[in-house]
């Protein structure tokens, strides 16, 4: 063992709690969900998600739902860097296919 090495400040190990809050704080999830409420089967659901801070848009997030039919709920979650409660959120449906 090196002088160096001895001389080091050992690292202490991180606790779970905080490896968690480490964890929570790079990614902020922002859940959603789709309900069809029109009379027949859809396809291809876009969802797309943009949070502006400032004015300026600073994230965007697009899913897609594969198929929903009449009356069903499809849910899912953005995931962002940025913490949305800091500017403004807009999550809307931008486009659907008919079968």
């Amino acid at each position: 063992m090196s002088n160096l090495d001895r001389d080091r400040p050992k690292a202490t190990p991180r606790s779970l709690a905080e490896w968690v809050s480490f964890s929570i704080a790079l990614l902020v999830y922002v859940p959603f969900e789709v309900t069809n409420t029109g009379g027949g089967t859809v396809e291809s659901v876009e969802v797309i998600a943009q949070l502006t801070i400032n004015g300026q848009i600073v994230e965007t997030g697009q899913t897609q739902i594969d198929f929903l039919s009449s009356g069903e709920v499809s849910s899912g979650a953005f995931i962002f860097n940025h913490n949305p409660a800091q500017g403004n959120l807009s999550i809307r449906v931008a486009s659907y296919k008919l079968p």
